[in-house]
């Protein structure tokens, strides 16, 4: 399924796009008609069966692609940056349905290529891939890829981000580098540090700064864009750059 998908008739009402491409499938007569019906309420489409698809908003065409697709019962759904056309909230819909409906429910896997962080890192995918130049050159859950390439960076934010407890920190090494970003809207003092050794040794950190008087109103994992993480992965596989189009 492509995100601009224009195979479907405008001209043609929901039901009749879906008999149109039952019969190319090879389903005719009752198990069409029935399987029609199965697929319009998977998809939540059974009230608008009868509309004109050239009436339809984006987000409900798109389901009604994912309704065709259902029509043959795939085990394996590919999909091509489903939500690129979509508004936001449409978008989030349906990568919610896909996720909910689709996999769990009905027990089917999804191949998806994306751009999109919400959908690579944002709890949809449940392995990742990263390509270039047609080569996988990276695979792995979301969680394992942030581990792997990234750099165990932590923001803080706190009244003071010159407090000497940070120089301190650094000095004992328990952060390579410190990197104040200034206050935030309100008024925070906002502070990148690089800390190695995972959860533990960043508590330790958070402990030596409370220690030496730093007020943190809060201290969280920065994790990589997905752009940053595409980066990461092309440049450990030895390659300069990104070159045409890398997919996750």
């Amino acid at each position: 399924m492509l995100a601009s998908d224009r195979t479907l008739n405008w001209r043609l009402s929901a039901r009749e796009n879906l008999r149109l491409y039952a019969a190319l499938f090879g389903l005719h007569g009752r198990a069409a008609a029935e399987r029609i019906e199965e697929v319009l309420a998977l998809v939540h489409l059974q009230d608008v069966g009868e509309k004109m698809l050239g009436t339809f908003s984006s987000g409900m065409a798109q389901r009604l692609s994912l309704a065709r697709a259902f029509l043959t019962r795939p085990s394996i759904l590919l999909l091509d940056e489903p939500t690129r056309s979509l508004d936001p909230v449409s978008a989030r819909d349906l990568r919610q349905f896909l996720r909910d409906e689709v996999c769990h429910r009905q027990g089917c896997t999804i191949i998806l290529a994306t751009h999109s962080a919400d959908e690579a890192l944002g709890g949809l995918c449940d392995r990742v891939a990263v390509m270039n130049r047609g080569e996988v050159l990276a695979v792995g859950s979301a969680a394992q890829l942030q581990t792997q390439f990234g750099d165990d960076r932590y923001r803080l934010h706190v009244p003071d981000g010159a407090h000497p407890a940070f120089a301190a920190l650094v000095a004992a090494g328990a952060a390579v580098v410190v990197e104040p970003l200034g206050p935030d809207e309100g008024g925070w003092h906002r502070v990148d540090l690089i800390i190695r050794g995972g959860e533990p040794q960043a508590a330790a950190a958070l402990a030596m700064l409370v220690q030496n008087g730093v007020a943190v109103s809060r201290f969280e994992r920065l994790e990589l864009s997905l752009a940053d993480l595409i980066e990461r992965v092309i440049r450990a596989a030895g390659r300069d750059r990104p070159a045409g189009r890398s997919d996750a």
